[in-house]
């Protein structure tokens, strides 16, 4: 964003109305720290930029998953077994296998899960911001100086057009909200979402290896007749070889798709 003086910086952002002219997107939102979005109690609310608001609503998911984590899992084993195929020489590291497995089975279900949980965390934030009318929307704001309450960070970026950061005439800077700044970088990645996979991984991946009722039905056989090059060849319930780890995560994927379009939420 480069050394841009304070000063300066508030003019621009005065000048563009507190909100991206690209999205027309403000990047601030009002929270509700109650999670009633009916309470427009002055007291109730908070300026969250949108980076600090997700993960709020994602933590917060990740701690209501705690609980009924496990549920999830017995009922999704109760549809999927495999068969390990694995070479004789590793009857010995057969609780490695089976970390390994587990690991792969947690890196599936996350993948997936994670998919879930941010459209209902998207959807949570939309209602909060169509909750609050405009009036109360300023309102908030002015007490918040225009900041997140978290990270004290107003989340609109300077952005200077012509690229050169020295260049701070008024008519080479514009607001961007931080989206819409990296993509005029060429940097569309969104840090939330590979923050949220993370950490929902270690969740089922702690849930698996803690509790020793949640096992997925696996049978472990030794075979010498496989080759050098592939260790391990997994068979499923549907008679489907996946020789490669890739090919049982593709797997698990659909399997777990499949189980997640028949319950209404975890």
């Amino acid at each position: 964003m480069g050394r841009l003086p304070k000063e300066k910086r508030k003019i621009v952002l005065r000048r563009d109305g507190y909100r991206c002219q690209k999205c027309g997107y403000d990047y601030l939102d009002i929270h509700f720290m109650d999670g009633n979005i009916e309470n427009n109690n002055i007291n109730n609310l908070e300026v969250l930029c949108r980076q600090c608001h997700v993960k709020y609503h994602q933590n917060e998911k990740l701690n209501n998953l705690k609980y009924t984590l496990k549920n999830f899992l017995n009922e999704l084993f109760e549809d999927i077994e495999m068969v390990i195929i694995t070479k004789e020489n590793l009857k010995s590291h057969e609780d490695k296998v089976i970390e390994d497995v587990l690991n792969k089975f947690a890196f599936a279900i996350s993948r997936v899960l994670s998919k879930k949980l941010l459209e209902e965390i998207n959807s949570e934030i939309e209602k909060e911001r169509k909750s609050i009318n405009k009036s109360l929307r300023e309102t908030i704001l002015k007490k918040h100086n225009y900041a997140c309450s978290k990270c004290k960070y107003q989340y609109l970026e300077i952005h200077h057009i012509d690229g050169n950061h020295n260049n701070n005439n008024l008519e080479n800077l514009i607001t961007l909200c931080r989206r819409c700044h990296r993509e005029a970088h060429g940097n569309r990645s969104d840090r939330c979402i590979p923050y949220f996979y993370s950490n929902l991984q270690k969740v089922i991946s702690e849930t698996l290896k803690n509790d020793e009722k949640i096992k997925p039905k696996i049978t472990i056989m030794y075979d010498n007749k496989i080759s050098e090059k592939c260790d391990i060849n997994y068979k499923l319930k549907s008679d489907k070889c996946c020789s490669t780890a890739n090919e049982i995560i593709t797997h698990w994927y659909i399997e777990v798709s499949r189980y997640l379009q028949n319950i209404e939420c975890l």
